[in-house]
């Protein structure tokens, strides 16, 4: 089924192309598309977390299923805009092992900042701005993680996730880079 859907989107990305003009040599540089998506992903993440908090979603449910909602929806943009790749399932393994790592640090930090009551006394105290960050650090907090996490996203799905390697070699090579790094560290 999965592949299906796969296909379909390709086919129908292939039929429309790309901008031309101006806007088609602006739009050709890869960060432009990658900082597109991560906006619409940003945007889509504070829409879901607002309707879900609505909802009276406890915080670590609430965010956990922003992110499941946008993994769909970033595998599927940078696949077919940022990196100009065709859909399939060996991508997408790839970009749920890169994402899982991504995510876990990113909701960590997000929901630890909105726990710590320390955090949320000390942000309440400062003059003028206080009351309106305290009352919004949850969103907040969503909306300065995603900045750090946009520069280390990028470079994991340039150099890792999205690298012009064969599908097997590329996984392996992500997984090698990990306990590389663990090692070193």
């Amino acid at each position: 089924m999965l592949q299906w859907i796969f296909i379909a989107v390709n086919s129908a990305v292939e039929r429309h192309g790309v901008p031309r003009g101006l806007i088609g040599q602006f739009w050709s540089k890869r960060l432009v598309r990658f900082t597109a998506g991560g906006s619409l992903n940003l945007l889509n993440r504070l829409c879901w977390a607002f309707l879900f908090e609505l909802a009276g979603l406890p915080i670590w449910l609430n965010y956990g299923l922003v992110h499941m909602i946008t993994l769909v929806f970033g595998y599927t943009y940078h696949t077919l805009v940022t990196f100009g790749q065709k859909i399939s399932l060996g991508s997408f393994r790839r970009f749920v092992l890169s994402v899982i790592v991504l995510r876990v640090v990113d909701y960590g930090i997000v929901v630890a900042a909105n726990l710590v009551e320390l955090i949320r006394a000390r942000i309440y105290s400062l003059p003028g701005i206080g009351s309106f960050m305290g009352d919004n650090l949850f969103y907040i907090s969503i909306f300065t993680v995603s900045i750090i996490m946009f520069v280390i996203r990028y470079t994991v799905f340039r150099k890792i996730t999205f690298a012009q390697v064969p599908e097997q070699d590329a996984t392996e090579k992500w997984i090698q880079d990990i306990r590389h790094t663990l090692e070193d560290n």
